[in-house]
């Protein structure tokens, strides 16, 4: 314990502000896209751009142009893999041209991306782990000293990543990414305080050990909870000279993306239709309860408060996207009466329990929810006879 109070973390060679839009991933071109918070759709426009150099072979003219977006929620994920999974043994389950993840949608995506294929990945990585694949508690004295970013330790969640995404699975991504297929994964850069959208395509399709490694780094910090995961530091350059940048949860930004860049797809395929399908790993009202006083709890419950009331937000938001350009909206959230209780933060109990009751939802026709709006009024008694 004093040796750890005694550490010190590694010294930051942090990008200079006025520097921040000319970073680049040494060696690896045209792999992200630094929001502009001031003109986000022009932003994207250029993500688009770069893929289109990227897979010059343009997809036939498909019926339909599909979007899934995967939110955060941390054991959450379970329920998003369950309707995968379910969805596929329904028989219905589409090709969707636009995947993109946040925190444990990250983890989600690429399976998701690939298809019926990788359903058992997608089981596995909720059906086989609890909290000690994912994270390790740190000593005290590291964290009351200062020497910690974080207050856990996520070397598990690293293996983790490593077993599941495999040469083998960058290899299938790319060969979907030259299709003109999209996978986009989204992390949150704190010295910028801006999103970044990663084409986690296009780091496949470069196909060396180091794309590898920068793929499932990009997961881990998409995943990285601020405070309690450890941030991850990227290796940039500006004109030749090194930085670091420090990354930390999507879900700090957003809970999930994307509708814009179906609509920059849609405009390749002016005679497609647009579908949209966000599952959302959460409840949409965070049961009420009594809150211990201490530090850990009041921080736990105010970031949980936050999130929720984001994620409530960016439905609405995408709703809004879809309506104003005419894509067809699906909504997918873990229903207000499924009570099986979280015991810890990757309870394997709850997590299968979850799962297994997206599944079933699913094999027997999921029923998305197409109006945000109606959302007060589905799940309590009350609000049903007032709405009538």
């Amino acid at each position: 314990m004093s040796l750890q109070g005694c550490a010190t973390l590694r010294a930051r060679h942090a990008v200079p502000t006025d520097q921040i839009n000319n970073v680049y991933i040494p060696g690896m071109p045209d792999i992200r896209v630094v929001l502009d918070n001031t003109n986000i759709q022009a932003s994207i426009i250029l993500l688009e751009k770069i893929g289109n150099k990227e897979a010059p072979k343009a997809m036939p003219e498909p019926a339909e142009v599909n979007l899934l977006a995967i939110s955060g929620g941390g054991a959450g994920g379970a329920f998003g893999a369950g309707l995968l999974c379910g969805w596929t043994e329904a028989g219905n389950r589409p090709e969707f041209h636009v995947v993109t993840g946040v925190s444990t949608g990250a983890m989600s995506a690429p399976a998701a991306f690939l298809g019926s294929k990788y359903d058992t990945t997608l089981k596995d990585i909720y059906f086989e782990s609890s909290d000690k694949d994912i994270y390790t508690k740190k000593g005290p004295l590291s964290i009351i000293f200062g020497a910690s970013d974080s207050l856990l330790d996520t070397k598990p969640l690293t293996r983790l990543i490593n077993h599941y995404v495999t040469t083998d699975m960058l290899q299938d991504i790319a060969k979907e990414h030259a299709k003109g297929r999209r996978l986009y994964v989204a992390t949150a850069q704190l010295d910028a305080h801006r999103m970044v959208i990663w084409d986690m395509g296009a780091i496949a399709s470069i196909g060396t050990p180091k794309a590898l490694e920068l793929f499932n780094k990009v997961l881990m910090a998409s995943a990285a909870i601020p405070v309690a995961f450890p941030p991850v530091l990227f290796n940039v350059e500006v004109s030749g000279k090194k930085y670091d940048e420090m990354h930390v949860d999507g879900g700090t930004a957003t809970q999930m993306f994307g509708n814009i860049l179906i609509v920059q797809q849609l405009k390749e395929h002016p005679s497609s239709k647009g579908r949209a399908y966000i599952i959302y790993n959460s409840k949409l009202s965070i049961a009420p309860g009594t809150v211990k006083q201490d530090i850990f709890s009041v921080a736990a419950n105010s970031i949980s408060m936050m999130v929720s009331s984001q994620g409530i937000g960016d439905i609405f938001r995408m709703h809004d996207i879809a309506q104003k350009y005419g894509l067809d909206f699906n909504l997918a959230y873990i229903p207000n009466d499924f009570e099986v209780k979280q015991r810890s933060d990757f309870d394997p109990i709850y997590m299968k329990a979850l799962f297994n009751e997206a599944l079933l939802r699913a094999k027997s026709g999921y029923p998305w929810t197409k109006e945000p709006a109606s959302l007060d009024f589905k799940n309590s008694t009350q609000n049903k006879d007032l709405a009538k």
